[in-house]
């Protein structure tokens, strides 16, 4: 045989297995709705899982506030709840690494404001 069509037959074999591995991305959206009574707006965070042996990366944040505009730097928005923490370090910076747990997201503002946090692993 060849030595070209075995390499195109060994690189071919190895096209579904890249798949399984590829960089999956997701996005998740946080919200600020109306309450009622004294209440005037309630919290809707986003809830999301990094799975066992992935590591998720943060690759964009934005919020959106109707009073005040965009805002694109993240914060103390992202909590874990796996290990009861805000995602920033010692200085209040955000980690944008995530480890293996169950997370939110949440944004505030004024009833009408949302965020939207998207991460890859």
């Amino acid at each position: 045989m060849n030595k070209k069509i075995i390499i195109l037959i060994c690189v071919l074999s190895l096209l579904p297995l890249l798949s399984f591995s590829a960089v999956k991305s997701y996005t998740v959206t946080a919200y600020v709705v109306s309450g009622t009574g004294a209440i005037r707006a309630v919290i809707k965070p986003a809830e999301f899982t990094i799975p066992a042996g992935k590591t998720a990366t943060i690759t964009k944040f934005y919020r959106y506030c109707p009073t005040n505009g965009e805002w694109k730097k993240l914060g103390k928005n992202v909590y874990c709840v796996t290990t009861k923490s805000y995602m920033v370090d010692a200085k209040g910076n955000p980690l944008y690494n995530l480890p293996p747990g169950k997370y939110k997201f949440s944004v505030g503002g004024y009833a009408g404001a949302y965020g939207k946090l998207s991460f890859s692993y």
